[in-house]
């Protein structure tokens, strides 16, 4: 299934996400990608639904929302976000979004809400190259290429990897006491 994208619940999103993590140690546009991605697509898993629809497209340094930059242009042009730049190192910018303006969040649901932060609180203390790496191990990005939409039922082939096989075999026997 693909979701409907919808734009404004996806700016939202991004003004939660980028308030969430403005005091992180790393909070550049890695992390708050990988926010974004783990909000929307734990969220499918666990609810059927994603929050805004984006589409996410495999990178190197991880699943990117496809419509990241023009959304993020127009964010900042309206005055909802601002962009610091920052030297983390040598030759080492990080490109992190902070709030502007406050934005209402009328378009998310509790869950949304709570989802995002909750990602959020997860990947605080995760650097940009750790976080990169914990999303190089979703199915999602193992099964597509540079530049291909990660597809939101991917998250669903992790689950089943996570079913170990002892566990496996206590599911099938519970299901013949019933048959």
């Amino acid at each position: 299934m693909v979701p409907e994208y919808d734009e404004a619940k996806f700016r939202q999103a991004l003004h939660l996400a980028a308030s969430r993590i403005a005091d992180h140690p790393s909070a550049g546009a890695t992390k708050l990608n990988k926010v974004l991605y783990f909000s929307e697509f734990w969220h499918y898993r666990d609810t059927g639904t994603a929050i805004s629809g984006a589409e996410f497209v495999h990178r190197r340094m991880g699943p990117t929302p496809y419509r990241l930059l023009p959304v993020r242009a127009a964010m900042i042009a309206d005055g909802l976000l601002e962009m610091d730049v920052r030297q983390v190192g040598p030759g080492i910018e990080e490109h992190r979004l902070v709030p502007g303006s406050t934005m209402e969040y009328d378009l998310l649901s509790d869950e949304e809400i709570a989802r995002i932060s909750s990602v959020a609180d997860e990947l605080r203390e995760l650097n940009a190259s750790q976080v990169s790496d914990r999303s190089h191990r979703d199915a999602g990005w193992r099964t597509t290429q540079e530049g291909e939409t990660i597809p939101y039922d991917a998250v669903f082939m992790d689950a089943a990897q996570a079913i170990t096989p002892t566990a496996r075999e206590r599911m099938i026997a519970a299901e013949a006491q019933y048959l």
